[in-house]
This record gives structure tokens, C-alpha cells and sequence, in this order.
């Protein structure tokens, strides 16, 4: 394939037409209805990369191809950059990633990806100051980690991402059509970070657990190599309740979704994968390069968390394409970890490159030329609360945020509540309480929430509420990871049902997945501390009962419990998440062994229920459990 012009992006055997960059970009348009796309800026150049502050600023920092750190501040463009870096340009080099701290609200760090020769490339960390102008401006520009290889043509990679453990994840391609450097069966293979997802601390160092770490042997580019065999990682995103790694990815022919595990291997260029039976990645979406209406191009994407879309797109994951200039929704299926359907959501962005959700909740995305698009849901009928986040991982002894705001302007001031309302009391949100008036409805106030240092070694699940009279109740759903935990556990996570649910009926889902360096080898799973079920395998999926839908409720009183999956790795070491949830299967439960017998909840009784061929009704009499239940046998039945 010829070298492309300096503006064209990722591309695949079929290459887009050359950009004008003179030229318009046109507004999309939605495919569902109930949706507006509007422009939230434009007069960039050439864009790369989006990220937004994770302090609820109201802040999107925007990399530029050429070099250049921009930002856009509550919907304006600061005229002054915030940074520079002085990089090499050609094909698809340059300023090609971008990531934001998540505790961003303390360090102020900023996190880009530079080609900065012909041969070198480097992540680069900026620390955010304001100038005694008011603007923001990058200081103290510190490499993370070696240098990386490039050789200034296409397939530069550029994926950049911060895990849920804490590390900063980067993705490097193969050098360019036809090189193939440090690809399957290559020489590089396991000593080049070319073709690579690598994974290494926010400070730079090896990670001590990556698959082929051996500080005896002195630090090289084999300690930092986490996952291989990649043609071009340039879209990296964690799951935000799964916490796996998924990658966006140009391919060859075949535009390509992966779901990326530690230590596996893409395995290109031997392999373009849609074999289930020779232990390589399998895409979890592939799509024919421009054959498919989807496009040719597959650049980057991002898990939809907030609640200013309908609940029935939580958890999506929203795609671009640069070449079809198309934006895709895809729903998920088996908690996260498998894409179910695939439909195209916007179409007219043209040259699409990055997608991501603000602190508003509604979903934006840019364009190589220089504007960012901004959709919001407009079909609501009524008031709401709407939330930056539907779930949030937080340390312990550390803080994360949300965002909060209202969906239209109310006719008098709403406060809303905030409050945990279920599992570890270890997790605190602050301010309690937030007042929104007629003027200032939508201007978005942060919530912290902390989590505090405990002794155990579990990962533990809360529940954040956010209330107002009349208004719908929003729920984020927190996980405190432990600080505790020994060098190289594996990590255990709940997926369903989550912390904070209301569980029922005899066939309800208990699952999560094992995470480990070593890979897992089973799971126990325990309810209000007892164990009751073991599920073994090294998949690292895991049932109660060892399948879907084989967790009978009806054993257990209404009312809250609390569930715990622990995790085994290979070497004996165990990981544990625990989540509290509701059981309610009504006031009625026939009694095994009682020739019928009803037995009543009494506390969870609400109303007048014909049942057991009586109709029940509280009598107003009190007794042990708060009130009696007086019943009148039903006309026409057997009693």
C-alpha cells in the first residue's frame, strides 16, 4: 500500500480518499429517533483523540495530529494550547493518543502518545496548571516508559488506556503494510513491543506480572509485553463494570473487535482469526472492510455509562468508522463480555476518530477535520437526574467522581439526595445533598466518592442513590478495589446481578469472571458467608451451578444478603468480590415437607393477597413481627 497524505488515518487495503481539509464537515444524523446531534466545537485540526477530565470539570482535552494538546473548556476552545510536542508527521504518525487520569482531580496528569522521529515514538505526561491568565497549560513533561518503535509509516498503533489495576496500557502496530514487525511467527516476536499491547505502572516500570517479565535477565522490551500479534491496536477501552480490556482495531479485509486477555495472541499476520479451535483471540465483532455497511475503517469507541440515554442503552458500546463515516451501537449479551447485535446509530460524520461520553451523559465524537459532534437523548417526557456514570471503581484510601446534573430547567429549586444505600459502609459520597434552581439545572456538580482502607482482602460493592421527590431514583453502582491484596491474586467480579439489585424466582443469574497473571482454575461462590456452590474450570467465566440461571432465591428469607465470589489462580492464590443484594419473592413461600403449609413474610407484606385459598389482609394488631395477618377463606375454592 502507497503512503497515505499526512491527514489519512488508520486505514485499511482500501484507503479513503485524500481529505480536503478545507472542506465542511456536515452534521450527522441520527438513525433513532429521539436523539439531536449538535456541534459542540469546531476550528481544530486534524484530530486525533478525545478525552474528557475526569474531575467533572466540564473539561475535553483534544489531541491534534500535528502536535498540539487543545482543550475545550464548558463548550469553549481555549485559544492557547496546552501543550506541544514536537513530533514527526508523516502517513499516520504524530500526536495519535490521548488518556486522562483517572485521579485526575488530584494529579492533574495527562497522558499522549508521539511519534517523535522516524523511528521512535514515546508517551509523554503532561501536569495540568493554570496560567495566571485562567489558562490551562501543560508543565513538566515527563516519558513514561522506553521508547517504542515505529518507522514513520502506517500502523503506528496509538491505543492508550488506564486499567482498573491501575496501570497504563499501550498499543503498538506492525510498523506498516508489509513490515510485520514483532508479529506472529517473527522474528520480534517476543522481543520487540511492535505488534503489542503492553502494560506497564503510571511511572513507567515492567509490571512484575506480565507474562514475560524476568527482571534477572535485565529490563527489555519483553517485560513490558502483556498481548500480542496485532496488526494495528489503535482503539484501546476497559469495560466500565467488567473491567476487560477491549480493542477496536483495523484490519486486514476485516475490521475487528477483540475482547483481550492477558498474554493472548491476535496472532497476525499468520492468522486474520475467526477460527474457534487454535486458542487464538477471536473477534467478538468482525466486519468485512467497505463490504460491509458499516465501513472500512474501524478507529475508536467507548462503553455508554451514563443515564441521559435510555436505560436500554447502558452498557453499549458506541463505535466510529473513518471510512463510512458512521457511528455503530452495539449491544451487549453475557454481562458484558460478547456483543449480541450491531446497528449503524449516526451516519455524515465524516471521517470519524474518536468516541467518548462526558460528564453531561450524552455521547460525543470528532472528525479528523476539526469538530467535535455532540447527541443527546431529547425524548424525555419528564424531569430527571441525570449521571456522568452508572458504575465506578474506586480504590481504597483513594476517590473517584460522578457528575450530576438535571435533564431540563425545573419550575423551582430540586434538591437532590445523595446517600449509600447498600453494601460496604467503607464507600461515602459527599455532598449529601445538591440544589438545583430554575438557572443552574444544568451546570454539573461533582460528587466524590471515597473509599476507605479496610483490613480484609475483598474487593467490595456499594450502592450510591441519587433522589429527588417525584423524580425517578439514579443508582451508581461502586466497587472499592482492595489495597491489600498479595502480589499476583487474582481478581474476582460479580457481574450480575449487581450490587444494589433486587433478585428473585428459582432461576436467578449469579456470574462474574476470574482475572489472574496465572489464569484461574475455579470459583467459589457464598451466600451470607456460607458456601454454596463451586464452579471449576480456566476459562475464567464462572456460574453458580456452573451455568446460567441455576440460583434458586426461594431458599432464602426477603430481605438483603450478601454474595461473595472468590477466585483460585493456578498458584493457590485467591482474589474475592462481594456485593449485597435484595431478595423479594413476595410475603408467601409454600414450606417443603408441611402438607402446604403458607408460610408469611410478615415484613415484606404489602396489601390484600389471595393465596392458599385465602385472602390475606393486615388485621392493624401488633404482634412479634410488627403486625398480625388476618385470613378469610376464598368463595369457590378448596381451603
Amino acid at each position: 500500500m502507497t503512503a497515505l497524505t499526512s491527514v489519512a488515518l488508520m486505514t485499511c487495503v482500501d484507503e479513503p480518499e485524500e481529505l480536503d481539509e478545507s472542506t465542511t464537515t456536515a452534521a450527522g444524523t441520527p438513525q433513532a429517533p429521539d436523539f439531536t446531534e449538535t456541534v459542540l466545537v469546531s476550528g481544530l485540526s486534524q484530530i486525533t483523540s478525545i478525552a474528557w477530565a475526569t474531575d467533572g470539570s466540564n473539561t475535553l482535552f483534544v489531541a491534534e495530529k500535528t502536535g498540539k494538546l487543545r482543550v475545550v473548556r464548558s463548550g469553549a476552545l481555549q485559544s492557547v494550547d496546552v501543550a506541544s510536542v514536537a513530533v514527526f508527521t508523516n502517513s499516520e504518525c504524530g500526536l495519535i493518543g490521548l488518556v486522562v487520569d483517572p485521579a485526575y482531580a488530584t494529579n492533574k496528569f495527562v497522558y499522549v502518545f508521539a511519534t517523535v522521529s522516524s523511528t521512535v515514538q514515546r508517551i509523554i505526561r503532561f501536569t495540568i496548571a493554570t496560567d495566571t491568565a485562567g489558562n490551562l497549560v501543560g508543565s513538566s513533561p515527563t516519558q513514561i516508559g522506553p521508547d517504542l518503535p515505529t518507522r514513520g509509516v502506517n500502523h503506528d498503533g496509538g491505543g492508550i488506556a488506564i486499567g482498573p489495576d491501575g496501570n497504563l496500557y499501550f498499543g503498538v502496530g506492525n510498523l506498516g503494510n508489509g513490515n510485520n514487525v514483532g508479529g506472529a511467527g517473527t522474528s520480534g516476536e517476543f522481543t520487540s513491543l511492535a505488534s503489542k499491547i503492553g502494560r506497564m505502572t503510571l511511572g513507567g516500570q515492567a509490571v512484575a506480572t506480565n507474562p514475560y517479565y524476568n527482571a534477572a535477565d535485565g529490563l527489555s522490551a519483553r517485560d513490558y509485553i502483556w498481548a500480542r500479534g496485532f496488526r494495528n491496536p489503535f482503539g484501546l477501552r476497559f469495560h466500565p463494570t467488567t473491567g476487560a480490556l477491549w480493542l477496536t482495531e483495523v484490519g486486514d479485509q476485516w475490521e475487528q473487535i477483540f475482547l483481550v486477555t492477558r498474554d493472548s495472541d491476535q496472532a497476525w499476520p499468520l492468522e486474520n482469526n475467526q477460527s474457534t479451535t487454535n486458542g487464538k483471540l477471536i473477534p467478538k465483532l468482525a466486519y468485512q472492510t467497505n463490504v460491509s455497511t458499516f465501513g472500512g475503517s474501524l478507529t475508536r469507541g467507548i462503553f455508554y455509562n451514563a443515564t441521559q440515554f435510555p436505560s436500554a442503552y447502558r452498557g453499549n458500546l458506541f463505535f466510529a468508522d473513518y471510512n463510512s463515516g458512521k457511528i455503530m451501537r452495539s449491544v451487549m449479551a453475557n454481562g458484558g463480555n460478547d456483543i449480541a447485535s450491531t446497528t449503524v446509530f449516526v451516519t455524515g460524520v465524516t471521517n470519524a476518530v474518536d468516541v467518548s461520553v462526558g460528564p453531561d451523559g450524552a455521547l460525543y465524537y470528532a472528525n479528523i477535520s476539526g469538530t467535535v459532534h455532540k447527541l443527546r437523548y431529547t425524548g424525555q417526557a419528564t424531569q430527571s437526574i441525570v449521571v456522568s456514570a452508572s458504575s465506578l471503581t474506586v480504590n481504597e484510601a483513594a476517590s473517584g467522581t460522578v457528575t450530576v446534573k438535571l435533564a431540563a430547567a425545573p419550575a423551582s429549586d430540586v434538591t437532590v439526595a445523595v446517600s449509600r444505600t447498600s453494601g460496604t459502609t467503607d464507600v461515602t459520597p459527599s455532598p449529601t445533598t445538591l440544589t438545583f434552581t430554575p438557572s443552574s439545572w444544568s451546570t454539573a456538580r461533582t460528587v466524590t466518592v471515597s473509599a476507605a482502607d479496610d483490613a480484609d482482602l475483598i474487593d467490595e460493592g456499594a450502592t450510591i442513590a441519587l433522589a429527588a421527590p417525584g423524580l425517578t431514583t439514579q443508582r451508581v453502582v461502586v466497587t472499592a478495589r482492595d489495597n491489600d491484596r498479595p502480589a499476583g491474586a487474582p481478581r474476582a467480579t460479580i457481574t450480575q446481578p449487581r450490587n444494589g439489585d433486587t433478585v428473585s424466582g428459582t432461576t436467578a443469574e449469579l456470574y462474574g469472571d476470574g482475572t489472574d497473571t496465572a489464569g484461574t482454575v475455579k470459583a467459589e461462590f457464598y451466600v451470607d458467608g456460607v458456601l454454596k456452590s463451586t464452579d471449576t474450570n480456566t476459562a475464567g467465566h464462572y456460574h453458580y451451578g456452573s451455568d446460567h440461571l441455576r440460583w434458586d432465591t426461594t431458599l432464602l428469607g426477603n430481605g438483603p444478603h450478601t454474595l461473595r465470589m472468590t477466585v483460585y489462580d493456578a498458584d493457590g492464590l485467591t482474589g474475592s468480590h462481594e456485593v449485597s443484594v435484595v431478595v423479594n419473592n413476595g410475603p408467601f413461600k409454600q414450606d417443603a415437607g408441611t402438607n402446604g403449609i403458607i408460610s408469611v413474610d410478615v415484613e415484606h407484606f404489602h396489601g390484600n393477597v389471595a393465596q392458599g385459598g385465602h385472602a390475606w389482609s393486615a388485621d392493624g394488631t401488633a404482634g412479634a413481627s410488627g403486625s398480625a395477618l388476618r385470613s378469610t377463606p376464598n368463595t369457590g375454592r378448596n381451603n
